[in-house]
Order: C-alpha cells, then structure tokens, then sequence
C-alpha cells in the first residue's frame, strides 16, 4: 500500500487547504452582507416607490 504524500508535495496541499479555508472564512461573510445589502436596499426602495415589480406602471 503507498502512503500519502510527503515533502514539498505535502506542504503545497497543505498551503492550498488553508487558502481555501481562509477564502470561505473571509468570502462567506461577504456574500452574506453583500445578498442582506441587496435585499435591504430593494426592499427599501419598493416602499418608497409605491409597491413592488407588480404595481409599476409601464
């Protein structure tokens, strides 16, 4: 049976496993604020324009 990798090999996909960790620990909060904003702001705007996509007028 062959073992897993070792030297450099192993510290590249270490370093990867913990790029990619810190991509979803820094990218989740992101999104999240970035769809909340979205939502805020065009839940905001259907209020002060008089209704939703439903009750524009064309």
């Amino acid at each position: 049976m062959r073992a897993g990798p070792t030297g450099p090999s192993k510290a590249v996909l270490v370093a990867r496993e913990w790029v990619d960790e810190t991509a979803w620990l820094l990218g989740a909060p992101l999104a999240t604020a970035a769809v909340v904003s979205a939502w805020w702001a065009g839940a905001h705007m259907d209020r002060r324009h008089g209704g939703g996509a439903c009750s524009r007028r064309r």
